[in-house]
């Protein structure tokens, strides 16, 4: 078949008579209609852009109606791949000629110009809406992000998702959209994630009625998991604004279980849109059915390697944590404690900051169970002494702040030294030590541990405290 098709379009962009070139276009039609899938993968294998033959092609085998299906499942195989990479998982692939980038999805994307609006493929578009609109959001993205498109050349996954829109009665939709000035900026890849919100918005705003069945297929794909880790930003910005244009928070229950997944996804792009999303719920967090792994899910993120990621958790767990009532707080309260430990003698100074004042303004909620955080809050003592020293003043005052909460919890006499006007490191570590002699001795060979850590610390004020304080 592959052959017979590639002999036409050398026929075609002969010589050939109008006769000759009517009676091979009527045999592209045939063969399309016994081996969709052949002629549509030997037809994408041509230089892109399209020329007027394969164009001719094109109509030629779009005009065979019975396949329409056929032809719209392969041309969505097809735009799985990645413009610009190498893809052989394709295995129809191997009987044409392997370039060393892959430009069979922007012929796919140029394809379907033609094919889309063809009246007998209209019923086969609808069917396939979902899986085409998300399919060619994911190619401008890829394109733009690639570069790929010249200015001479047309964006073709650009102009296929317009047709779309208007194949599907969605004229008002691509209107507004060409109004937000959306079109014009696909071509520039920042723009791109604010294009997806803004057509994901757009078509809200027009309530679509595709709207079920572009659910249900968002919700298949994120549960199956990418094809490529950037496929889920795209997938999650989409999702997103769709829940949250139909529902009320909280989401429903399946829903939620998406985003509390995606606080761990291994691309901190998608982390970070999660925890934001979740960071909305606040208002309504007593309402979630499974709050508690929600939060522990939270607490999973501060071991993350990108610190952007391990910020938006912390600012995420504390509003969250605002709002939440006491006797779940409550059950959780010393794992959070815990949590905010390690984060206290983090690398990063804004993190570092983070942790040691959302861990007093913890112990400042939980102030009528300070009995169950007895135990922690020694844990954290000796970082919280430590990075009095810091040379970051915004640690130095966190530290300060969530002292002073320690203080007032253990009825010790420390915060009128932690005022600037009195404040002496030596004086302090005097007075917390005389403190813990007096009312908690049984933590003093655990703190004396904890200090002889931080003597291996490459920061010298961490040394010098460590030996004070030992």
């Amino acid at each position: 078949v592959s052959k017979i098709v590639d002999v036409i379009y050398k026929q075609l962009c002969g010589n050939a008579s109008p006769i000759l070139k009517q009676a091979m276009l009527r045999v592209i039609t045939l063969l399309t209609r016994t081996s969709p899938k052949k002629v549509i993968f030997q037809l994408m294998d041509y230089p892109v852009p399209a020329d007027n033959t394969l164009m001719l092609m094109w109509q030629a085998a779009g005009s065979e109606s019975s396949v329409a299906p056929h032809v719209l499942k392969t041309i969505l195989l097809i735009l799985k791949g990645k413009p610009g990479a190498m893809e052989e998982r394709i295995t129809e692939r191997r009987h044409f000629s392997l370039d060393t980038t892959n430009m069979m999805p922007v012929a796919a994307s140029q394809a379907l110009c033609t094919l889309l609006p063809i009246g007998s493929y209209k019923k086969a578009v609808a069917q396939f809406f979902p899986q085409l609109l998300m399919a060619l959001m994911l190619q401008l993205f890829y394109t733009s992000n690639l570069r790929l498109m010249t200015e001479d050349r047309p964006l073709y996954a650009r102009d296929a998702l317009r047709v779309l829109l208007n194949c599907s009665g969605l004229q008002q939709v691509d209107i507004a959209l060409k109004r937000k000035n959306c079109w014009n900026q696909f071509s520039q890849a920042l723009f791109h994630h604010h294009g997806v919100y803004l057509v994901a918005k757009t078509l809200s705003d027009y309530n679509f009625p595709q709207f079920p069945d572009t659910l249900h297929y968002l919700y298949k794909l994120s549960v199956e998991g990418p094809r490529r880790s950037e496929d889920n930003v795209i997938t999650i910005i989409f999702l997103t604004e769709l829940l949250n244009n139909f529902f009320k928070d909280p989401f429903p229950e399946e829903f939620l279980v998406l985003f509390r997944n995606w606080v761990n996804d291994s691309d901190p792009a998608v982390s970070k849109l999660s925890l934001q999303k979740i960071a909305s719920m606040a208002p309504v967090i007593n309402e979630i059915e499974n709050v508690c792994s929600l939060l522990i899910s939270i607490l999973d993120a501060f071991l993350s390697q990108d610190k952007t990621v391990v910020i938006r958790a912390l600012m995420t767990l504390r509003r969250l944590l605002g709002k939440l009532d006491k006797v779940t707080y409550s059950s959780l309260c010393t794992r959070i404690a815990c949590s905010y430990c390690p984060l206290m003698d983090h690398i990063n100074g804004g993190i570092r900051s983070m942790a040691i004042r959302h861990f007093g303004e913890l112990l400042r909620d939980m102030s009528q169970y300070t009995w169950m955080l007895n135990d922690v809050v020694f844990g954290g003592l000796v970082p919280l002494i430590l990075f009095l020293e810091d040379t970051e003043a915004r640690v130095v005052k966190a530290c300060k702040h969530t002292l002073e909460i320690c203080a007032s919890e253990l009825k010790w006499s420390t915060s009128y030294l932690l005022k600037d006007e009195h404040y002496s490191f030596e004086l302090v570590v005097l007075n917390i030590c005389n403190n813990l002699l007096i009312s908690h001795q049984k933590y003093i060979t655990d703190l004396i541990s904890d200090t002889l850590g931080f003597l291996r610390s490459s920061r010298t004020y961490l040394r010098r405290g460590s030996v004070i304080l030992i």
